[in-house]
């Protein structure tokens, strides 16, 4: 009978912990697109999302996501949900190398090495520093279910 107690309480302390996790990543977009209210940006929602990501210090994590995408002039930002739960992710900022704008209630700023168009997909290769690590991202965007005009991105 203790067993099934300890293991009710290890599930609720993790759904808790999601919960709370949830509810404080979605404040922090709410009060991240409020601080973009006056610029002029583009909003997409709903775009398939991959994101592999590993580091130095091998660590590997792949993911395959649903987001909305705000675009502002140079820099593309992800506020991702989780596909299965639709749990709020923290906020992604992908900007060219040497950005120096920062903006609120970004988790990470991911600068990019390459932008490139396959179909109706980009594909993103970039790198951001969490202490001495560096992490490197690939990410693709899946553009293939709306009617968005990729040359918006700028491909070089």
């Amino acid at each position: 009978m203790e067993i099934y107690l300890i293991f009710g309480i290890i599930i609720f302390i993790i759904f808790a912990g999601k919960l709370v996790s949830h509810y404080h990543n979605k404040n922090k977009e709410k009060r991240f697109l409020e601080s973009l209210s006056g610029k002029k940006i583009v909003k997409l929602s709903d775009i398939d999302t991959d994101i592999d990501v590993s580091s130095s210090k091998s660590v590997y994590n792949y993911q395959i996501n649903k987001s909305t995408i705000i675009l502002l002039d140079n820099h593309i930002f992800l506020l991702t949900r989780s596909k299965i739960f639709n749990i709020a992710q923290p906020i992604l900022q992908i900007s060219k190398i040497g950005n120096n704008e920062n903006f609120p209630c970004v988790w990470e700023e991911i600068n990019y090495i390459s932008k490139q168009q396959v179909d109706y997909k980009i594909r993103i290769k970039g790198f951001s520093k969490r202490g001495l690590a560096k992490i490197d991202y690939r990410i693709i965007l899946d553009f293939t279910n709306t009617k968005f005009d990729l040359t918006y991105f700028k491909f070089q």
